[in-house]
């Protein structure tokens, strides 16, 4: 009891409201003194009630995260999917091919197939405007084209070096070749003797010619 006006109607019956004792009495609910517990209430609730309650709330809970987890997920994808992944794959494919030594020139060296020259010349196109879409960038995606743009170039500009000096080499293979060959046959006794045969021929032919004269 932490009221005094409480001790008005629960201190003695002599000093209750008359209408109070009429509706409950002179026996009960007299004797409270102030500032001591007068009594108590318990409340008795069954414990499969209050878990089925957690449980329930838990499964909403839970269920509302996972619902709201994939949404962000799903719109996270599509916002990242054309700004980072698809520049980060396409970057990993011009590494890959840089790798394995397959990125070409916008015009690569001719070849006895054009179906396979015009495809090569439009890939090499796509993926150097791909290249050069990124690294319009300002962000660390953009600075890292700039480099594998730099590399690229470097690397065609080896290629057709090395394509230049292999085929400056074959030419002179085969110069070199052609002159062995024609050095083979004319130091051949045969060549040689069918050479001598017709010097001989020749000159015989020039002294069995009547001579000319002039006619005046």
């Amino acid at each position: 009891v932490t009221e005094q006006s409480c001790l008005r109607c629960h201190s003695t019956p002599e000093a209750a409201p008359p209408e109070m004792l009429a509706i409950y009495g002179r026996d009960r609910g007299f004797g409270w003194q102030l500032d001591i517990p007068s009594g108590t209430q318990i409340v008795y609730v069954p414990a499969n009630d209050v878990m089925q309650a957690a449980q329930r709330a838990f499964s909403s809970v839970m269920g509302i995260f996972v619902g709201v987890f994939s949404v962000a997920v799903v719109l996270i994808n599509l916002l990242l999917k054309p700004t980072v992944l698809q520049p980060i794959q396409h970057l990993a494919r011009v590494s890959q091919k840089l790798g394995a030594g397959d990125m070409q020139a916008a015009t690569p060296p001719p070849t006895d197939d054009a179906n396979a020259q015009r495809q090569a010349a439009a890939n090499a196109e796509v993926e150097t405007a791909r290249l050069a879409k990124v690294a319009t960038r300002n962000d660390e995606l953009g600075q890292l084209a700039k480099v594998f743009q730099h590399m690229v170039q470097e690397v065609i500009a080896r290629e057709q070096s090395l394509r230049k000096t292999i085929q400056d080499l074959r030419i002179e293979i085969d110069q070199s070749r052609r002159a062995r060959e024609v050095a083979a046959i004319t130091d051949n006794t045969d060549f040689l003797e069918l050479k001598k045969k017709a010097q001989e021929f020749r000159r015989r032919r020039q002294q069995n010619e009547p001579k000319k004269t002039d006619p005046a």
